[in-house]
C-alpha cells in the first residue's frame, strides 16, 4: 500500500482516528510526508483559531505561526521522517498574547510495509498546572467566605465532639462567640439531656461512614431558649480514610414546625387511598380516649375481632428492644409543650409471632393555650415496611463489605467515558484517595487531572505503550499524583477499555489503589541496603586501618627497642674499654630511643583514655608564654640538624587550663611543624585573646597539604608521605590527639594549609575550663 493509500485508509475510519488522536490531552495534529495537515483536534483548533476542516491541507507552520522558534519543530519533522521519535520543549505565544512552555512529541507513522507516510504531533501545555493551583486556592477562599455568609448553621466538630469552628450565623443565633465555646463538647454544651444519647449515636454513625440527613433535634441557646434544628452531617477524612472531623449543616425549623398544620382529607377519600396503598389509619380522640383503627391498620398489626384498642394493649406488641423508645415518642407527641409530631420506625411482634417493621407517623392537635393547652386529637398512619428494611439491610451489608474491603485495600473504582473525557462513576473511596469528594472528582476532566500526574501515566499495552489500550484488553500503570491537599501519593491502576453497546462510545472501567506505603517501604529498603553497604565498607576500611596501624606500630616499637637492646649489649661486651666520647654517644642513642618509645606508648595510652572517657581535666593557671618556650626548647635538638628556627610571639597570657594536655597538644603540633618542615625553615607560635577565648596559632614553612591530605591526617593512625621524610616516625595519632584534647577542653581545632607554602594550625580554647 502506498503512503497516500495508508493515509486514506486511516482517515476513512473515524473510530481509529478518534481513538488514536482525539482522546490524547493537549493539541494533536496528523501531517503527511509533505508536511500537510490531515487532522487537528479541538484543542489545537482552539489554539490556532482555525477549525479542523479549514486546517486540512495547510502546512503546520502556517497553522501555528505563533511558535516563537520553528527550528525545533523542523528538526522534529526530519527525525520523524527518518523513522525516529522526537520530543522538544518549545515556547508558544497563543492568540490571547500569553506565552506558555509546551512540550512537542513528534511520532513517525508508517504503513504495514514500513514506509513512513507522515507523523503525529502532540502539544502539551505545562503552564496549566500553575493555573490549577491558583484555582484551587481561590476555591478554598470562596468556600471560607461562603461559610461566613450562608444563612444556616455551619458546625465543625472533632471526632470526640469538641467544637472546632462555627460560622457567624450560629454565633448570632446562639448568643455565643466562637472563642467562648471552642474546645467545649457540643453535646453537653448545647443539647438538652433528652437528646444527648440519640445524637451521640448519630454522630458515631457519621464518623463510621453513615451520615445523617434531615435529623431534627433541639439546641439550647445562651438565653435558655430551645430551637429545633434540622441537620445534615458528614465525616471529613484524611488521605488514609480516617475521620478527622465532623461537618454539620443545620437549618432552624422551629417556626416551621410550630406553624405547620396537616390538611385533613375527607374520610371517604382517605379510606379509599389507604385501602389502595395498604396504609393503616388511626384516629385517637383524647377527650373520650377512644381509638379508631382502619381495617388496613388492624391487618398490619394482626389485630383481630372487635377488641377495643388502647395504648396499653398496643404496647404489648412493640418489640422489647423498641418499646421504651416508642412509648417515649408517643409521650413526647402528646406533650402540650411539644409540636405533636410523631414520626418513627419500629418493630412489632404480631399475635401470630411474626416480626414486622412499621413506619408510623401522626400529628397531635391541641386545644387551649398556655397552661390550658391539652391534646385534642391525634391522627396518623402506619405502613408495613418490613420488606424495605430487609432489602436495605442486605444492601447496607453488601455496601459495608465493599467499603471495608476498599478502605482496607485503599482502592477505589471508576468508569470513564474515554470518548468524551469525563468520569461516569466514581466511588467514594476513589475520591477520598485524592482528598476529594465524589462531586469534585466527577467535575474534573481527564485533561484537568493529568496535570497533577508525575509522570503522565502511559498505558502498558504490548504493541503501543503510549496509546489507549486495545478494546477488551487490560492495562496496568503506576504513577504519582498530587492530592487535593498538595501531598504527592503513589497509585497503582488496573482497568480495561470497551465499547458501550448502546452508545458506541469508548468506556474504561477499573480500580485505583494507593500504594504510597509500599513505595515508601521499597525506598526505605533500598536506603537500608545502601547504608549496609556503606557500613560494610567503613568496617572494611577500619579493619584495614587497624591492620596498617599494627604493622606500623610493630615497626615503630621494634626500632627503638632494637637500638636500646643493641647498644646495651654492646656496652656490656666492651665493659670499661669504651672511649668516653663513644660512651656518651651510645648513652645518648639509648636515651633518645627510650624517649621515643615512651612517646609512642603515651600517644596510644592517651588516645585510649580519651576514647574510654576516663581522661579527667586538671584545671590550673597556666602561663602560655612559659609553656610555649618550654615546648620549643624541648624540640630544639630535633630542629637544629635541619636549621629550623622558632619564633614565639605570645604576650603574658595566663588562663585556666589543663597544663598537661595543653603541653601535649603544643608538642604534637610543634613536632609536626618541625618534622614536615624544609631545611632552614621556620616555626612561629602566636596567641591572642578573642572575647572569652584564647586563639593559639602555630605556622610553619613546610611542605603543606591539600584538602584530601588534611582530611587523611586528621584520621587516627594515618600519616602523610612527604618529600622530606619518605616515612615519618610516629603513630599517626598526633593530630587526632590534638582534636580530642581540644574538644575535651571545650575548644575547637582547624588547619589551613597550602602545598609548597606551609601549614597553620589554630587551637581555640576557653579562658576557663568547662565544668565537666
Amino acid at each position: 500500500m502506498s503512503p497516500d493509500e495508508s493515509v486514506s485508509s486511516a482517515v476513512a475510519d473515524p473510530s481509529i482516528l478518534a481513538a488514536a488522536l482525539d482522546s490524547l490531552p493537549g493539541g494533536v495534529a496528523l501531517v503527511d510526508a509533505a508536511g500537510r495537515i490531515i487532522y487537528i483536534n479541538r484543542t489545537l483548533a482552539g489554539w490556532s483559531g482555525v477549525d479542523a476542516k479549514t486546517a486540512c491541507g495547510l502546512q503546520l507552520a502556517e497553522l501555528l505561526p505563533f511558535i516563537l522558534d520553528q527550528a525545533p519543530m523542523a528538526a522534529a519533522f526530519r527525525r520523524a521522517f527518518g523513522g525516529l521519535r522526537g520530543t522538544h520543549q518549545i515556547e508558544i505565544v497563543f492568540p490571547d498574547g500569553i506565552s506558555r512552555l509546551t512540550r512537542m512529541d513528534c511520532v513517525p507513522q508508517a504503513s504495514p510495509d514500513g514506509a513512513i507516510w507522515g507523523c503525529s504531533i502532540v502539544f502539551n501545555d505545562f503552564s496549566q498546572a500553575e493555573a490549577t493551583v491558583r484555582t484551587l486556592a481561590n476555591e478554598r477562599a470562596f468556600a471560607n467566605a461562603l461559610i461566613d455568609v450562608v444563612p444556616a448553621i455551619v458546625l465543625l466538630l472533632s471526632p470526640d465532639g469538641s467544637i472546632l469552628r462555627v460560622n457567624p450565623y450560629f454565633e448570632q443565633l446562639s448568643g455565643y462567640r466562637l472563642d467562648e465555646i471552642r474546645g467545649q463538647n457540643w453535646v453537653t454544651t448545647f443539647l438538652p439531656e433528652r437528646e444527648r444519647s440519640r445524637i451521640l449515636g448519630l454522630m458515631e454513625n457519621a464518623i463510621g461512614g453513615k451520615p445523617t440527613r434531615g435529623n431534627v433535634n433541639a439546641i439550647v441557646l445562651r438565653n435558655g431558649e430551645e430551637r429545633e434544628i434540622e441537620w445534615s452531617d458528614a465525616a471529613i477524612r484524611d488521605a488514609q480514610g480516617r475521620a478527622v472531623s465532623l461537618l454539620a449543616i443545620g437549618h432552624d425549623v422551629t417556626d416551621q414546625l410550630r406553624t405547620q398544620e396537616r390538611l385533613q382529607r375527607s374520610e371517604s377519600l382517605l379510606r379509599e387511598v389507604t385501602h389502595l396503598s395498604q396504609i393503616g389509619i388511626f384516629d385517637h380522640d383524647h377527650i373520650t380516649n377512644s381509638i379508631y383503627w382502619s381495617p388496613e391498620q388492624a391487618e398490619i398489626f394482626g389485630w383481630g375481632g372487635d377488641e377495643t384498642v388502647s395504648i396499653d394493649k398496643l404496647s404489648v406488641l412493640f418489640h422489647p428492644a423498641d418499646r421504651a423508645r416508642v412509648l417515649a415518642a408517643i409521650e413526647q407527641a402528646h406533650n402540650p409543650a411539644g409540636d405533636g409530631r410523631f414520626d418513627i420506625e419500629y418493630r412489632i411482634i404480631r399475635p401470630d409471632g411474626t416480626e414486622r417493621w412499621i413506619d408510623n407517623r401522626s400529628q397531635t392537635f391541641f386545644t387551649g393555650t398556655g397552661d390550658q393547652r391539652r391534646p385534642l386529637r391525634t391522627i396518623g398512619a402506619a405502613i408495613d415496611v418490613t420488606e424495605r428494611h430487609r432489602a436495605d439491610a442486605a444492601l447496607r451489608e453488601r455496601e459495608n463489605l465493599l467499603r471495608q474491603g476498599a478502605r482496607i485495600g485503599r482502592f477505589g473504582t471508576w468508569v470513564w467515558d474515554v470518548s468524551n473525557d469525563r468520569c461516569l462513576v466514581c466511588s467514594e473511596e476513589l475520591a477520598g484517595l485524592f482528598g476529594m469528594t465524589v462531586e469534585e472528582f466527577m467535575r474534573e476532566r481527564g485533561s484537568d487531572r493529568a496535570i497533577r500526574y508525575d509522570p503522565l501515566p502511559a498505558f502498558r499495552a504490548e504493541d503501543d505503550p503510549g496509546s489507549i489500550p486495545e478494546l477488551g484488553r487490560p492495562f496496568e500503570v503506576e504513577f504519582r499524583a498530587l492530592t487535593k491537599d498538595g501531598s504527592m501519593r503513589w497509585f497503582h491502576e488496573i482497568g480495561h477499555t470497551y465499547r458501550n453497546p448502546e452508545t458506541g462510545l469508548l468506556w474504561s472501567v477499573g480500580v485505583t489503589q494507593d500504594v504510597t506505603e509500599r513505595k515508601e517501604t521499597e525506598t526505605e529498603l533500598r536506603r537500608l541496603i545502601d547504608e549496609s553497604a556503606r557500613l560494610a565498607q567503613l568496617a572494611e576500611q577500619a579493619n584495614q586501618a587497624k591492620s596498617e596501624f599494627l604493622a606500623t606500630m610493630s615497626h615503630e616499637l621494634r626500632t627503638p627497642l632494637n637500638a636500646i637492646i643493641g647498644f646495651s649489649e654492646l656496652l656490656m661486651r666492651l665493659g670499661q674499654g669504651v672511649e668516653p666520647d663513644r660512651l656518651d654517644e651510645y648513652h645518648g642513642i639509648i636515651l633518645q630511643s627510650g624517649r621515643h618509645l615512651l612517646s609512642l606508648i603515651n600517644d596510644i595510652l592517651d588516645l585510649a583514655k580519651v576514647e574510654s572517657g576516663r581522661l579527667e581535666l586538671r584545671p590550673e593557671q597556666v602561663s602560655l608564654r612559659a609553656l610555649a618556650y618550654e615546648c620549643t626548647s624541648y624540640l630544639e635538638p630535633t630542629a637544629q640538624p635541619k636549621r629550623i628556627s622558632f619564633a614565639v610571639d605570645v604576650a603574658g597570657l595566663n588562663f585556666e587550663s589543663d597544663r598537661r594536655l595543653l603541653k601535649q597538644l603544643l608538642l604534637n603540633l610543634l613536632s609536626n611543624a618541625v618534622k614536615f618542615n624544609r631545611d632552614g625553615g621556620s616555626v612561629a607560635v602566636r596567641a591572642q585573646i578573642e572575647g572569652d577565648t584564647v586563639v593559639i596559632a602555630i605556622a610553619d614553612s613546610g611542605i603543606g597539604m591539600n584538602a584530601e591530605e588534611i582530611e587523611r591526617a586528621l584520621q587516627p593512625f594515618q600519616q602523610i608521605a612527604n618529600t622530606y621524610s619518605r616515612t615519618s616516625e610516629g603513630t599517626g595519632l598526633g593530630l587526632t590527639l590534638v582534636q580530642r584534647f581540644t574538644a575535651i577542653m571545650g575548644g575547637s581545632f582547624t588547619i589551613e594549609s597550602e602545598p609548597g607554602i606551609g601549614t597553620t594550625a589554630r587551637v581555640t580554647l576557653p579562658l576557663r575550663l568547662p565544668a565537666s
